[in-house]
């Protein structure tokens, strides 16, 4: 069943069948890339650094957030011209060239007002998929606030594009998650996942039979190969389970964790996969047979949010304790550290070609500039 419903308790359409490559890929069986025992075993290297390089420069500060709580963003438009940041019931356009504030967009929907904003998300140049909740206007003390919506809005009519997805609140269904990589939303739905392209307004299902619990965490390969699972609710288990997407079964569970898992995610080249949280280290992990590749230290707090660069070179981490931290992937090297923030880094984001960095608190977003 469709975890959401157009506003209105309008049902959903699938409309046109007629699915991108990489959307068919996460339902289409591939062939087995290899079989890997479910414990993973092997040498890792643990490294510190000092970070004192200065490879990223600071570029703008912009009041507002990317994300209120850790994930994926995608703040940049594609031609890294323009980077969205929320402020409430507003979305601030900035031009990332003439480092001056572009637009600032008031979305609003009919029927609703108070409208708060959770995040923006570029899925091309001209749209953002937007998460906000809202006051249905009923008049008098009867009003109440809406479940999660989504919505496309147009950033150069400043309109609504499309219809308007409610996300029904249930038990069983997860959080859901935008995946940047993919151009997806992705949540869990009973022992499966719904899968929904904003751009294309297309949604598809995944069972995956195997998972009975709910993760609050996941993280798909941009090939649509593997799954990675995570914080399964009434457990206490840190395990980051790897699913097999072709025949939907568990085939590794990657443990040493300390802490509870926060983040999840692939290269690009879908041949690494990182995990970080509480334990205030992140791990790399090769996907060829799921084990260690190295364990990267330096944070003093839990580590919200890391992301690829968009050459897997790099990393980029943002953590509890208030800093950004820029590593090698090759050599695990420290190679920056970013204290500019005054609060604990939620997110984290390179823009697509990778000459920005978006770090953001939960009221502050700093972009800084590439220099090396």
């Amino acid at each position: 069943m469709i975890w959401w419903k157009n506003w209105r308790r309008e049902r959903f359409s699938k409309g046109s069948r007629s699915f991108p490559p990489t959307f068919l890929a996460l339902v289409l069986c591939f062939p087995a890339l290899l079989t890997s025992p479910v414990e993973t075993a092997g040498q890792v290297e643990t490294i510190e650094g000092g970070g004192g390089r200065t490879i990223w420069v600071s570029h703008a500060t912009i009041e507002g957030h990317l994300e209120i709580r850790p994930g994926a963003t995608a703040p940049f438009s594609l031609d890294e011209r323009t980077a969205a940041v929320v402020g409430n019931e507003k979305i601030v356009l900035f031009d990332l060239r003439q480092k001056t504030i572009q637009r600032i967009l008031k979305p609003s929907l009919e029927g609703l007002r108070s409208l708060s904003l959770l995040s923006a998300d570029f899925v091309d140049d001209r749209h953002l998929l937007v998460r906000a909740r809202g006051k249905i206007d009923a008049g008098g003390k009867n009003e109440r606030f809406t479940p999660e919506l989504m919505f496309l809005w147009n950033t150069i009519r400043d309109e609504l594009k499309g219809p308007i997805k409610q996300l029904t609140e249930k038990q069983n269904l997860g959080a859901g998650f935008f995946i940047p990589s993919m151009g997806y939303f992705i949540r869990y739905s009973k022992a499966g996942f719904d899968i929904w392209s904003p751009s294309r307004d297309q949604a598809m299902k995944i069972d995956v039979p195997t998972l009975t619990r709910r993760p609050d965490l996941i993280g798909f390969s941009p090939n649509g190969h593997w799954l990675l699972a995570a914080r399964f609710t009434g457990s206490s288990q840190t395990d980051v389970v790897v699913i097999r997407l072709s025949n939907r079964q568990m085939v590794a569970a990657l443990r040493r964790h300390t802490g509870m898992p926060r983040c999840v995610g692939f290269s690009p080249d879908n041949t690494r996969a990182v995990t970080a949280g509480d334990g205030k280290v992140i791990r790399i992990w090769k996907v060829a047979d799921w084990s260690p590749e190295a364990v990267l230290e330096g944070h003093t707090g839990s580590v919200n949010w890391v992301e690829f660069s968009p050459d897997g070179k790099l990393l980029v981490s943002g953590s509890e304790d208030k800093t950004v931290r820029l590593w090698s992937v090759e050599t695990g090297e420290n190679l920056q550290t970013i204290s500019e923030h005054k609060a604990p880094v939620k997110a984290v984001a390179f823009s697509p070609k990778g000459r920005y960095l978006a770090t953001s608190t939960e009221k502050v977003v700093k972009i800084y500039r590439k220099v090396m």
